[in-house]
């Protein structure tokens, strides 16, 4: 059989369409392997819920916020240790009986040595933390099933016999995961 021959140039523009094809495939595909890596359909908001946790108790007037009557004002960052305790944390975060998270607070002097210690829901506090620390870890990356665990150190000041002391604010948080 004898099939018709194209002639050159049809053969040429043939091939550029097929080049032109590859070449365009290979872009959409390496467009859409891009897009798939930059969308994360993980939206984790657990670290965000441990600082919104803690600014809250440092800012807010009900929390453990340093209050000065005679200027009517609040410190932000100075932590009164009249109000650092148990009692007041759970009536500043309106949940006494929170099983969704735990944490530990603690407050050190600027050399380190203890001043205080605190903790919110602490008959959870040991069950989240065993939990954690059982969990299974791979390589550099932790994976943990049932608990996140967030660890802060900031440089506060707090109030000790009406004076103003520089300090550290050691927070040990445990969050359910939902």
């Amino acid at each position: 059989m004898n099939y018709p021959k194209m002639n050159k140039k049809a053969d040429s523009k043939a091939i550029l369409i097929i080049v032109r094809l590859i070449f365009i495939s290979i872009v959409l595909v390496t467009f859409y392997i891009f897009v798939r890596m930059a969308i994360s359909r993980d939206i984790n908001t657990e670290e965000l819920e441990a600082n919104v946790i803690i600014t809250r108790l440092l800012y807010q007037p009900d929390g453990i916020i340093y209050y000065d009557d005679n200027l009517n004002r609040y410190y932000p960052g100075v932590i009164d240790l009249a109000k650092f305790n148990e009692a007041r944390i759970n009536n500043s975060l309106f949940m006494e009986n929170n099983s969704y998270y735990t944490f530990n607070m603690t407050l050190y002097d600027k050399d380190m040595k203890l001043v205080k210690s605190i903790m919110f829901n602490p008959e959870k506090f040991g069950i989240f933390k065993n939990a954690y620390d059982a969990a299974p870890a791979e390589g550099a990356k932790v994976v943990r099933s049932a608990n996140e665990f967030f660890y802060d150190i900031r440089k506060i000041q707090y109030l000790k016999d009406d004076e103003i002391k520089s300090g550290y604010l050691r927070v040990e948080m445990y969050l359910a995961k939902k």
